[in-house]
């Protein structure tokens, strides 16, 4: 009876558990997929598969045993690190790459050149992007500060590393004029914070800023309230008509009481009362 052989890696049974991201070739975040990858890739010790194994000669091992067994569970496992691949990766960057593949480790290979080809035009492109970036073409902060690290993991994908304090630097560089008081902050350190700390500091001072125009905003709604509850008119007094017997006119007086109604007949012979 043939050996049934456990593997760790067959204990997965939704890759996107493991790794939150969905690689797109337009927004662009290989080093960290990668870099996820390589690690439940050596948690669940199918490295090989995308990494072959060498030898002391540095030739690669071979991918087959004489156990039949053991060879049918490598194919599986292979077929499952394809499966890991394709599943976490955009539709259109799929069709770019997919094609009839004998080992995942190819499949690796083609996704990391799409990535990393044409090392200089595309760092040359990106630098253009990463030293144009500013916060005005974004709807908040956090838009602006994700921007700055997918171009700098970009700029690195290609070899061009770019450094903390690079980052920190053009964060500064892009901010607008609501925001010189933390740009000025940060300048006038001794040492520049990190770039995660500069961030945390303008998303503080963006939420401070929230929360002082909704103030403003509400002060000013009970400011036009009360204006407009004090210049409201005065309740109109009602009139009614009184009767005058000894007034030849009619008239309306207005007395405490409301408007006195005056009706005069004249003085002639039988109009006296």
């Amino acid at each position: 009876m043939a050996e049934k052989l456990y593997h760790p890696a067959l204990s997965i049974s939704n890759i996107k558990n493991l790794i939150p991201i969905t690689l797109d070739i337009k927004d662009a975040q290989y080093t960290s997929w990668a870099h996820l990858f390589k690690i439940h890739f050596t948690a669940y010790d199918v490295l090989d598969h995308i990494i072959p194994k060498t030898d002391d000669s540095g030739s690669p091992d071979s991918t087959t045993t004489t156990n039949p067994t053991k060879d049918a569970l490598w194919h599986r496992l292979d077929a499952i690190v394809f499966q890991w691949t394709y599943g976490t990766i955009s539709n259109d960057l799929l069709s770019n790459i997919l094609e009839d593949e004998t080992t995942a480790a190819g499949a690796w290979t083609r996704l990391q050149n799409t990535f990393q080809d044409n090392k200089n035009s595309r760092a040359l492109y990106l630098q253009r992007q990463f030293n144009t970036i500013r916060l005005d073409d974004f709807p908040d902060c956090s838009a602006y500060c994700q921007e700055i690290k997918v171009l700098a993991d970009q700029l690195r994908n290609v070899g061009d590393k770019v450094s903390d304090n690079r980052m920190v630097l053009q964060l500064i560089a892009g901010l607008n004029a609501n925001f010189d008081t933390v740009g000025t902050y940060f300048t006038q350190l001794t040492y520049l914070p990190s770039f995660y700390e500069a961030r945390s500091k303008l998303l503080l001072e963006e939420t401070r800023k929230k929360k002082q125009a909704i103030n403003n905003n509400l002060s000013l709604t009970d400011a036009a309230l009360t204006a407009t509850i004090n210049q409201q008119p005065a309740t109109t007094q009602s009139s009614s008509p009184v009767v005058d017997r000894n007034s030849n006119s009619s008239t309306y007086s207005n007395n405490s009481q409301g408007y006195r109604y005056n009706s005069s007949h004249g003085r002639g012979r039988g109009n006296n009362f």
